[in-house]
């Protein structure tokens, strides 16, 4: 789950029926079968797409009491399915007939009891059932749909009418009824996305979040605008696809849609032209994370340079001539934290969710050395045993579960979002490096301004010496700098306490700042171990 996940189809609030929105559509296409792909394996870092990746969420109005119940989305552009199509039975059906004293009356198995788990979750978080439909009811004749993106287990296609876009993330579910699914490795399991749209649901109102609209449950073939869609991804797409293609689905094939804003561009993609926007995405992430885990205990552990999208979207600050010790909001960036699918937090009604990372230790395995998998192996040694080290992709083998000291992921360990956040500290820098030059002077003013960040971000650095253990001791800091005002943070939804931090902190750590460059014989996000993308 990592990169940018984004699906989104776009349903909204309950309504009038708009039977001119529900026409069927034409399910027949020229496309060519599927090609025979070699055994698809999960990857973990970057998700590429032809097009630029998109994903949604815009900063909003602070909210310092999260409400139990998310409101009601605005209409979306796409038609009103839920009123549309009626109330749907997920059940076998009613039981009409009428029974002879001689009958005995036999129970029915529920053919969707396998997704109770969601539409539970569903039911209790938005108050509202999910509920099946049809591909042929979700869309209508004029709009356009546009693949742009695949993720390990979703795919990412744009819709667009005359009155707006969204995005769309579509996940392939296991089902007992679908054959072909149980053996399809881009197909995700029932428990697997429960967290993750739960996570996007509570954190859906916070600054910096991605805006989750709605979500729907879809079975069956897919239309046209959807294979057309697909065959254009492809061809223009080096690698192809990774997924089947639309043609392959049968009757019994049954889909998770999750509709999301369209908010931007995912910062693998974004080219940092300025230091002022270096400054707004490192702050706005160290904002947005602080807000999540002080609310939520948020941790997002997978938050590398493509689960976050930046946006044009704001008007920038005045940059005063006079030297100043505010660095946020001199570029007209917006940054949007995403995709949940490692992610950990606590609901408001108590409820923790999360996703179990044990399930799959190919990723602790990607290239020692390597940032982004460095930051993996760094999160389960330190719930392993509560320290700042990290053992190498050797140790994260099935046999290290039992050296996990009693502890899951279940359990909140904000400290993996301080590893995160230096992670995003050291990929910011190298790009600016890249396109600027090391010699560049905002660089390497950039890189003396944050040199106490990045010692306190480093893990030899000690806890009694000023190292950070949440985001949130992150925030203070930045604030204690001056790099945020106050009023900033208000109005990015930050609610904060007396600072902990003073001036007569020990200063004695190491002037040492851990430069985790990439091999270049590697490419830029090195070699992924195990369960790599193989297609013939």
């Amino acid at each position: 789950m990592a990169v940018s996940k984004y699906i989104c189809c776009c349903f909204a609030d309950d309504s009038d029926d708009d039977s001119d929105f529900m026409r069927p559509l034409l399910d027949h296409t020229g496309l060519t079968p599927p090609r025979s792909m070699g055994p698809r394996k999960r990857t973990y870092g970057a998700k590429k797409s032809a097009f630029s990746a998109a994903a949604a969420a815009i900063f909003g109005s602070a909210v310092n009491d999260p409400s139990p119940a998310i409101p009601s989305p605005p209409r979306s552009p796409l038609a009103d399915i839920t009123s549309a199509i009626g109330n749907i039975a997920l059940g076998a059906g009613e039981d009409e007939e009428e029974e002879s004293g001689d009958n005995v009356p036999q129970e029915v198995e529920d053919p969707a009891a396998y997704l109770q788990p969601l539409i539970a979750a569903y039911k209790a978080d938005r108050n509202r059932t999910l509920e099946i439909q049809k591909w042929k009811d979700i869309l209508t004749e004029d709009c356009s749909v546009t693949k742009i993106a695949e993720a390990s287990y979703a795919e990412v296609y744009r819709i667009s009418t005359d009155s707006g876009t969204s995005i769309i993330k579509v996940m392939r579910l296991q089902s007992p009824h679908d054959v072909d699914s149980l053996e399809l490795e881009t197909a995700i399991k029932i428990k697997s996305v429960v967290s993750e749209i739960r996570i996007m649901n509570a954190l859906t109102e916070l600054p910096g979040f991605v805006k989750f609209k709605d979500a729907h449950l879809i079975q069956g073939k897919s239309t046209k605008l959807f294979k057309h869609a697909y065959g254009a991804h492809e061809r223009q797409s080096k690698d192809g696809s990774f997924f089947p293609n639309p043609l392959t689905y049968t009757d019994d094939s049954v889909f998770l849609a999750i509709e999301l804003g369209d908010a931007g561009t995912v910062l693998e993609e974004f080219k940092l032209e300025t230091i002022d926007q270096v400054w707004d995405v490192l702050l706005g992430v160290i904002m947005a994370l602080a807000k999540g885990e002080a609310d939520f205990e948020f941790e997002h552990r997978d938050l590398h340079e493509n689960n976050i999208c930046v946006s044009s979207t704001r008007s920038p600050e005045h940059k005063p001539e006079h030297p100043t010790l505010c660095r946020f909001g001199y570029s007209d960036l917006e940054v949007t934290i995403i995709d949940y699918g490692l992610s950990r937090a606590t609901l408001q009604n108590g409820d923790t969710v999360s996703y179990d990372l044990e399930e799959d230790l190919t990723i602790f395995e990607g290239t020692d050395g390597h940032p982004q998998f460095n930051a993996y192996r760094k999160m389960r040694t330190h719930l392993f045993t509560s320290t700042r080290g990290m053992y190498p992709s050797t140790w994260h083998k099935p046999e290290s579960r039992n050296e996990n000291n009693g502890h899951t992921w279940s359990e909140h360990v904000p400290y993996t979002n301080v590893i995160w956040i230096q992670f995003i500290l050291g990929h910011l820098k190298r790009e600016f490096k890249k396109k600027n030059g090391a010699s560049s002077p905002e660089l390497r003013q950039f890189t003396e301004e944050t040199k106490e960040l990045s010692k306190r971000l480093d893990p030899r650095t000690k806890v009694e010496n000023g190292a950070f253990q949440t985001a949130y001791e992150v925030l203070e800091f930045v604030l204690w700098q001056g790099w945020v005002t106050y009023d900033q943070a208000d109005a990015s939804g930050v609610e904060f306490d007396t600072l902990s931090l003073s001036d007569d902190e020990d200063d004695s750590v190491e002037d040492t700042e851990v430069e985790q460059e990439v091999d270049d014989s590697q490419g830029r996000r090195g070699k992924r171990m195990g369960k790599r993308r193989a297609a013939e």
